[in-house]
């Protein structure tokens, strides 16, 4: 399945772009969609610790993608970015940027608490 998107340039060539698209991650990405719906607003409300948890699931998930990407491509075993394509490896890189920020605003509300 594929997605077909029409861009024109300055001179009003048109260009045909298809994204390829596993009909199986569809259904995937609505639950998590409908999840992410569901759990937001909860942790928006919670004050700091709902940021903390965003930054941390944000940055997990962030791993998890770019982890689905090598999986998909056979490569069940991997450290690091080596093998990932470059945006893969920067969607990797921000994902543990994402978990080491919550992880340093999860010790400072901790010793904040204690």
């Amino acid at each position: 399945m594929s997605w077909w998107i029409y861009k024109k340039d300055k001179d009003g060539k048109v260009y045909l772009i298809s994204a390829d698209v596993a009909p199986a991650i569809l259904p995937a990405m609505t639950i998590l969609g409908l999840l992410a719906a569901m759990l937001f607003p909860f942790l928006l409300q919670s004050g700091p610790l709902g940021m903390i948890q965003l930054l941390l699931w944000g940055g997990f998930l962030c791993l998890l993608a770019a982890k689905v990407s090598l999986f998909r491509r056979g490569i069940w075993f991997s450290w690091g970015t080596g093998q990932m394509t470059r945006q893969w490896a920067r969607v990797y890189k921000i994902g543990y940027v994402l978990m080491g920020v919550g992880a340093v605003m999860t010790i400072a509300a901790y010793r904040a608490n204690q």
